[in-house]
């Protein structure tokens, strides 16, 4: 039976050891690294909005977004009354109190910057072209509503 204390001791203080383990360190802190640097999107404006919050009205947005190369859009607002998205056309409209409790609360900034998901469709597996698509993450466009008191 092997002394596991002993075993540890030898494995983990041995230099060759040591080398490898630093070896294997640098590699894992590398990839983690590489990992975050190329998986942030490309991100670009949309559309700006100007919000004019004096007359406490719904704000109402109702624009066509040119997104380029991109074949779909994606984003949610859980507390819009009416939301909408047909084709490259964003529909939506907000209470006065959710705008300012949402977007502006902490009265920092006089903008607000909606993120939306742009996907292009991918294929996946085959070489024919037939597999299946796949939509995929390929850029953030963003929506910049912009509070006038």
């Amino acid at each position: 039976m092997i002394n596991f204390i002993n075993f540890k001791t030898t494995f983990f203080f041995n230099y060759k050891n040591k080398y490898k383990m630093k070896k294997l360190i640098l590699l894992s802190l590398f990839t983690i690294l590489a990992a975050t640097a190329f998986s942030q999107s490309p991100r670009f404006l949309l559309a700006e909005f100007t919000y004019d919050s004096s007359n406490q009205k719904p704000l109402i947005f109702k624009r066509t977004l040119n997104i380029g190369s991109y074949d779909t859009i994606d984003f949610n607002l859980p507390f819009a009354y009416h939301f909408e998205i047909k084709g490259t056309t964003v529909e939506f409209s907000i209470y006065y109190d959710d705008v300012m409790w949402y977007f502006f609360r902490k009265g920092d900034k006089n903008y607000f910057d909606l993120e939306v998901n742009l996907y292009a469709k991918t294929t996946s597996g085959s070489s024919s072209g037939h597999g299946t698509s796949i939509p995929t993450t390929h850029g953030v466009g963003i929506i910049r509503i912009i509070l006038m008191k």
